[in-house]
């Protein structure tokens, strides 16, 4: 899913988008989007190291430019209740901003022209919030910046 923030201090998210947009779209329209993934499989067991594969079709940079930074980021304020319902205003902005602040967990350089499927390793520090979470939710944001 996605979370679209257009200025000042609001976001939205409708509960049924199920694509997720990733960027700048359109002057302030800013998405950012999230993955979440409940961990009972592997409840119990030690991971030990973790990746990430998105299949990269398009991405958003309404300032040019054919490269831009695809960041994971740890989402750490939010449940995974909280982040599938809809939310405007104030609500919807504070999760925004959980999906885009925090822990780096993983950083790829996205060119505009060799899209399709990227691999982020990702950090100790998301293996290690795997182990804590004993079979819950995995949640983590996605941002695209053009630096």
């Amino acid at each position: 899913g996605w979370y679209k923030h257009s200025g000042g201090n609001t976001a939205n998210h409708i509960n049924s988008n199920n694509n997720t947009y990733t960027g700048n779209m359109s002057g302030t329209n800013y998405y950012r989007s999230w993955f979440s993934w409940r961990l009972c499989s592997i409840a119990g067991q030690t991971v030990t190291a973790t990746k990430i594969q998105l299949d990269i079709d398009n991405w958003y940079n309404t300032g040019g430019g054919t490269d831009a930074y695809s960041k994971i980021w740890e989402v750490s304020n939010t449940t995974h209740a909280e982040i599938i319902t809809s939310k405007d205003n104030a609500a919807g902005y504070e999760i925004w901003k959980d999906l885009g602040n925090g822990l780096l967990y993983s950083c790829q350089v996205i060119d505009k022209n060799n899209l399709g499927l990227y691999t982020f390793q990702l950090s100790s520090a998301a293996v290690s919030k795997i182990n804590s979470l004993n079979g819950g939710y995995f949640i983590v944001g996605n941002s695209i910046s053009c630096e």
